[in-house]
């Protein structure tokens, strides 16, 4: 059972660091993509019980952004990206292609 849990533990561990797109360049993949202030009015922007947010900008298709850092849970990921001059926003995850640092 140790064993177990302490391949587990080294699964969840490396998946983590694996699934983490911190300092990762990325190009947005869909068209008009919404950038918000926060994660929340990120993860929220399609929801059907929620007044939607204002976004801080829009991203076109073919965009190249920094990701700085991601966050996750049940039904979501968002990523802060760095985007024109330089700016902080979130957006959804799944709206990326990740690049390789190379």
């Amino acid at each position: 059972m140790k064993q177990l849990v302490k391949i587990l533990l080294f699964t969840i561990s490396s998946v983590t660091i694996s699934a983490c797109s911190a300092d990762r360049v990325a190009i947005v993949s869909d068209s008009n993509v919404r950038v918000y202030s926060t994660e929340k009015d990120a993860i929220r922007q399609n929801s059907k019980n929620m007044p939607p947010s204002s976004p801080i900008a829009v991203l076109d298709k073919g965009t190249r952004i920094e990701v700085i850092d991601d966050i996750y849970g049940k039904d979501y990921w968002a990523c802060e990206v760095r985007h024109s001059n330089q700016e902080i926003g979130w957006v959804l995850c799944t709206s990326l292609i990740f690049q390789n640092n190379a």
